[in-house]
């Protein structure tokens, strides 16, 4: 069953979250906005028995991190209305939503297509009540929607160990810091790591795809034991890392840090420290490691990791420089 985008609900009425029995139907009030929240009991992750109301309150306990990570930037639903074992699908438009939920139009062919922004904390829960376990957001934000402000590279691991998905993300590091570019490494909560550069919001799709090919061809040449840019799954060879460029293509979306993902444990897109990333050559780093059970937790230590993601904006050298 699909969830509906407004199911009735109980009387059952709450302002928070926290020590609530997270079962059946309920209606939340939050920044004065009321949210249903529906079957919640529904077991969405069944070999770890998480539910959908587990998975809401990951979302509650950790917006105040996540909420600038998606704000003004739209959105791809990706639901999942029965939990990762049932069947999916994407969801573009989204029209008749609750007043509290801002869009951004833009036409497709004839077609005008609504897309979620998650600017508030009651959208945020809104849209993971539809089922949608990741938020995947565009690179760009609807002030530029064609000027993306971040580059990302996707490693895909195909066969081999984390600890050399992390190795070629350290010299990916080194490769981008070559050309003067910072970067960060986040989990992409699924088998593979995820490599952003924040970037002034002045260059198009096109050339940011453009300048991403090239570091990556740069690396597939540094690593040709490695790495791959064969793009075929069928043709790539399975001891070999994707280098996924492809991201930075207009209307792609890639799951936000602290995304959770429809994956075993449910585990989380996680930010990492570069010493962390180091550290995890030694086999001693999973993917697993963390989850919407962990995640909380580890926020309160170390904080916001990829804040700079979003505040640090970087000029793109010349390509003659990669």
């Amino acid at each position: 069953m699909q969830e509906q985008l407004h199911s009735p609900v109980e009387k059952n009425e709450v302002q928070s979250l926290d020590g609530v029995d997270l079962k059946g139907d309920l209606r939340l009030k939050v920044d004065g906005n009321s949210v249903s929240l529906t079957n919640l009991d529904k077991i969405y992750w069944p070999q770890e028995g998480i539910s959908k109301g587990e998975l809401l309150k990951y979302y509650w306990d950790i917006s105040d991190v996540l909420l600038p990570h998606l704000r003004e930037r739209p959105l791809i639903l990706k639901r999942h209305p029965d939990g990762i074992s049932g069947p999916w699908f994407f969801q573009h438009n989204v029209e008749s939503a609750p007043s509290y939920v801002q869009t951004f139009e833009r036409q497709d062919g004839e077609k005008t297509i609504h897309h979620v922004l998650v600017n508030n904390k009651a959208t945020l829960l809104y849209v993971v009540n539809l089922g949608t376990i990741a938020q995947n957001c565009w690179s760009s934000t609807v002030a530029h929607p064609d000027k993306p402000d971040w580059i990302v590279f996707d490693l895909d691991p195909g066969e081999v160990k984390y600890a050399q998905v992390l190795r070629v993300a350290l010299e990916l590091r080194e490769t981008l810091a070559q050309i003067g570019l910072k970067s960060w490494c986040k989990t992409s909560g699924s088998r593979g790591a995820h490599v952003y550069v924040p970037i002034n919001a002045e260059y198009s799709y096109d050339a940011t795809l453009q300048f991403g090919e090239a570091v990556c061809q740069k690396l597939a040449r540094q690593l040709p034991e490695f790495v791959t840019l064969e793009r075929s799954i069928r043709q790539r060879p399975p001891d070999r890392i994707y280098l996924d460029y492809m991201q930075n293509s207009e209307g792609k979306s890639v799951a936000s840090a602290y995304s959770v993902r429809a994956r075993a444990h449910a585990s989380v897109s996680t930010p990492l420290t570069w010493e962390e990333v180091s550290e995890g050559l030694s086999g001693n780093l999973k993917p697993t490691d963390f989850t919407i059970r962990t995640m909380p937790q580890r926020l309160k230590k170390v904080g916001d990791l990829f804040e700079e993601v979003i505040s640090l904006r970087q000029s793109l050298p010349d390509l003659s420089t990669v």
